[in-house]
């Protein structure tokens, strides 16, 4: 049986450098979501992207992502709306200690599962537009999979010759004789 932990909930909280899509773009910041706009939107386009590291001395952020453990499974969740609808993919970059894409998974709608390759370091969560024109925003939750290990009890197992004494009235029952 598998059961799945909140990791972290992405919100989409502030625009930064590198992390939206603003050519062209209204961005409406609200409450509890985010509404992006570009009437000439180009399918595959970022419209906005979180990273597991960053600079922060010269980017003046902190990194969003928590960090995966190779080789474990995971499951991202995104609450957004787009139009027309289901218009949207999300991209996975996993990179090593160079830097160095190592690789990239895609997310269509409908999918969730992947499972973080050996040797990653950092890697980076992309929403990209698939001939959308307008994102709804409420965030993309990232959840890890476990195996749930069911434990037996300790049964005490007897050699013939290991049966106490007082056992003796049963072993015909437990095939020991």
């Amino acid at each position: 049986m598998t059961t799945r932990t909140l990791l972290k909930r992405l919100e989409w909280t502030e625009m930064r450098k590198d992390g939206a899509y603003l050519y062209g773009s209204k961005i409406d910041f609200y409450d509890d979501y985010v509404v992006f706009d570009n009437e000439r939107l180009a399918s595959g386009k970022p419209i906005v992207s979180f990273v597991s590291r960053t600079n922060y001395q010269g980017n003046r952020f902190s990194p969003q992502l928590p960090l995966l453990e190779p080789g474990k499974s995971y499951e991202l969740v995104a609450d957004l709306e787009t139009s027309p609808a289901n218009r949207y993919y999300l991209e996975l970059d996993f990179f090593n200690r160079q830097n160095e894409g190592i690789s990239s998974q895609v997310l269509r709608v409908g999918q969730h599962q992947f499972t973080c390759p050996d040797d990653t370091f950092t890697y980076q969560i992309t929403v990209r537009s698939a001939g959308c024109h307008r994102l709804q925003f409420r965030n993309l939750a990232l959840y890890q999979e476990q195996e749930e290990v069911v434990e037996r009890e300790q049964i005490a197992s007897y050699q013939k010759e290991d049966l106490p004494e007082e056992l003796d009235i049963i072993r015909g029952l437990i095939g020991l004789e």
